[in-house]
């Protein structure tokens, strides 16, 4: 999904400024989130403007892996600690 994002001209936005807007839309916290901009992953005090991130360009967004895989383990460890009674 895109998500068209109206720059300040005074402001220049960070990469965890940018996480920040992005955790307000997506759902997902800073920290479980990943930039991608020209195939290398953007640090949260990189100011997006210093990298060539430009008006219109693209900005990828991923859920970082370790997040997403502590997720299905704690689904996993749920479903496999609840017990079903019949009575």
């Amino acid at each position: 999904m895109i998500y068209p994002l109206k720059k300040k001209k005074k402001k220049k936005m960070t990469g965890g400024e940018l996480k920040m807007v992005l955790s307000l839309l997506t759902g997902l916290e800073p920290k479980q989130q990943r930039l991608l901009f020209k195939g290398k992953e953007r640090e949260d005090d990189e100011y997006l403007h210093m990298v060539g991130v430009g008006e219109k360009d693209k900005v990828l967004l991923l859920e970082d892996p370790a997040f997403k895989e502590k997720k299905l383990l704690d689904r996993n460890n749920i479903s496999a600690s609840c017990l079903t009674i019949i009575v």
